[in-house]
């Protein structure tokens, strides 16, 4: 909850070196080493934690937690983002209206459909909190996709909480009904007039915008990835060390059975959807 504070919608997995490196940079250049105005400018960002981040500053817990903030140690916890109003992760958000744009599907809206749906291995929460970024032919996307292109309000809800008491009791604690982090997280950013330092960016050293990359794509395409995506799975960042040209063969050979094979299974639904 502390580190909701760092997470920005609008950043993709591939520039959040950047977006934290630069949160960091400006904190430097205006708190520096004043605890209490360290504090009080996360508070201001993320006022929904403003109370556990004055115990963080109390306890002298604040530069621990930005060291994580830097190596991009920010984990995501769904029960205590709904518990807290809190925006933790890009598959918290609903799942955009329109799905399909111009023939095209944000890989962002495909993972949390895909994570909806409690597709094959998309069961679990991805653990990369940063969304993918680009998007995909709708025809190229999973059934699970396409089925709901039609669909409105798909989103993560929760009904409420059980609480279980001292007294051996257990007490409800319904929804609200409102989610008010939404228009906090997306609210406009005012621009700065502090100048920032940012000789800390080293773009040769971009691990954690790779590992994010990585980690969020493996999540994504873990059945092999869509058609006209095979760039994308060259680039140094997603391409395996171990990887020879006999691996890679054999990786687009099945590749393209998987795909014969959806368009098997499409034509066999269609037919039972005429008999029917």
């Amino acid at each position: 909850m502390l580190l909701s504070s760092f997470y920005n919608p609008g950043t993709e997995c591939n520039a959040v070196t950047p977006w934290l490196r630069g949160s960091l940079a400006a904190i430097d250049a205006v708190a520096q080493v004043d605890p209490l105005i360290l504090g009080r400018m996360i508070m201001d960002r993320q006022p929904k934690v403003a109370a556990l981040w004055l115990g963080a500053t109390v306890l002298g817990l604040q530069q621990t937690l930005l060291r994580d903030v830097g190596f991009g140690m920010i984990t995501i916890d769904l029960q205590s983002a709904a518990w807290s109003g809190t925006i933790q992760s890009f598959i918290q958000e609903p799942v955009s209206d329109p799905l399909a744009v111009d023939g095209h599907v944000s890989r962002a809206d495909q993972c949390r459909l895909l994570f909806l749906s409690r597709s094959g291995s998309h069961d679990r929460v991805p653990v990369c909190q940063w969304k993918p970024f680009g998007r995909t032919p709708l025809e190229h996307t999973d059934l699970e996709v396409r089925a709901h292109t039609q669909c409105k309000h798909h989103g993560l809800q929760y009904q409420g909480f059980t609480w279980d008491c001292i007294d051996g009791k257990t007490r409800y604690q319904p929804s609200d009904g409102d989610d008010p982090a939404f228009p906090l997280a997306h609210q406009a950013l005012r621009p700065s007039l502090i100048p920032v330092d940012y000789g800390s960016l080293d773009p040769e050293k971009d691990f954690t915008s790779e590992n994010a990359t990585r980690n969020i794509f493996s999540w994504l395409r873990i059945d092999g990835y869509a058609l006209g995506e095979r760039d994308i799975w060259e680039h140094e960042w997603l391409e395996t060390a171990d990887t020879d040209d006999e691996e890679e063969e054999q990786s687009e050979d099945m590749s393209g059975k998987t795909r014969k094979s959806s368009l098997n299974v499409e034509a066999w639904l269609s037919k039972v959807s005429r008999e029917a």
